[in-house]
């Protein structure tokens, strides 16, 4: 499991990373990608909201979670478990 450092209203919190959820963003870069394959590779269960390779909007459509997810998922040598699922 990968230990991860983060901001909560100016404290410092570490936590155990047990999971990486994906889902529809579009301000996804490298540098999440490489944080989520990481957190993979530690140990961490890959759970994706949806595997739609395409999301709608006005300008026709873009990305969608699945292309994501897939990204991720092929660096991170994981099969997704769908969100809404019991997990545990």
């Amino acid at each position: 499991m990968r230990l991860i450092w983060f901001v909560v209203e100016f404290w410092w919190v570490l936590v155990l990373a047990l999971a990486v959820v994906v889902g529809y963003t579009s301000h996804f870069d490298y540098d999440d990608l490489t944080a989520a394959c990481r957190t993979l590779r530690g140990g961490a269960r890959l759970v994706g909201t949806n595997d739609d390779a395409t999301y709608p909007t006005p300008d026709g459509l873009v990305p969608g979670a699945g292309s994501l997810l897939a990204a991720v998922a092929t660096d991170g040598f994981r099969h997704m478990e769908k969100a809404g699922v019991f997990l545990f």
